[in-house]
C-alpha cells in the first residue's frame, strides 16, 4: 500500500506539473498556428500577402510552411536619380520554416512569460518564382525581362531562397487567436492567426 501511495503521489505531482507547464504557454507542443496577413517586400518595396502555418514540435521548436506573394516595380538608385523599370515583377515564394520559441525553454516557461507572448527566431528556405509583367500591356520577351533585371540588380528575382526570420505573436486572451509580425530579409509580414 505504501508503494502505491508513493507512486500515486509522484504521478499526480508529475501530471500536475505538466499541466501547470502547459498553462504557461499560449503556443505549446502539438499546437498549430495558422496566420494570414499582408507582406511588405524587403529590398524592392513590394506589397503582397502571406499565409503561414507552424506546428509546435515541442514547447520551444516549431516546423511549418508559408507562401509569400508580392508585386513590385524594380527601381535602381543611380547617384541622385531613381530609375524605374517599365515592367513589374510578381513573385511567389513557397517556404519551409523552422523556429526556436524563446519563452518555451524550461527556465522561461516556468515564469509564465509565454502566456500571451511568443517571440521566436529561425530560418525559412524555399524557391522564389518570378513572373515578369509588362506595364503597357504589350507582349514581352521573358528572357529580355530577366536579363534587364539581372543587369540592374546583379541577380535574378527568382531562385533558391534562404532567409532568417524574427517573429512575435501576441495572444490577447491567451487562447489561439493571435496577432503576428514576421520579419526577415525578404520583408515583413503582419497579420492575424488562429
Amino acid at each position: 500500500m505504501r508503494n502505491f501511495l508513493k507512486v500515486s503521489t509522484v504521478l499526480m505531482f508529475l501530471a500536475g506539473a505538466s499541466f501547470a507547464n502547459d498553462a504557461n504557454l499560449a503556443f505549446q507542443k502539438g499546437d498549430p498556428a495558422l496566420g494570414v496577413g499582408f507582406f511588405l517586400g524587403g529590398t524592392q518595396r513590394g506589397i503582397g500577402a502571406q499565409v503561414l502555418f507552424d506546428g509546435a514540435l515541442n514547447n520551444f521548436l516549431s516546423l511549418g510552411g508559408e507562401v509569400q506573394w508580392d508585386v513590385w516595380t524594380p527601381q535602381y538608385n543611380f547617384l541622385f536619380a531613381k530609375l524605374k523599370a517599365d515592367y513589374n515583377v510578381m513573385r511567389i515564394v513557397p517556404n519551409l520554416r523552422f523556429a526556436f520559441h524563446v519563452f518555451g525553454i524550461p527556465p522561461l516557461e516556468q515564469k509564465g512569460l509565454g502566456k500571451r507572448h511568443d517571440p521566436y527566431v529561425g530560418f525559412r528556405t524555399g524557391y522564389k518564382i518570378p513572373i515578369y509583367m509588362n506595364k503597357d500591356g504589350n507582349d514581352f520577351d521573358k528572357e529580355d525581362m530577366e536579363s534587364r533585371y539581372k543587369r540592374w540588380f546583379g541577380n535574378d528575382a527568382g531562385g533558391f531562397n534562404f532567409d532568417w526570420l524574427i517573429g512575435y505573436r501576441f495572444y490577447p486572451k491567451g487562447e489561439k487567436f493571435h496577432i503576428y509580425a514576421d520579419w526577415g530579409s525578404n520583408g515583413l509580414g503582419i497579420g492575424i492567426g488562429f
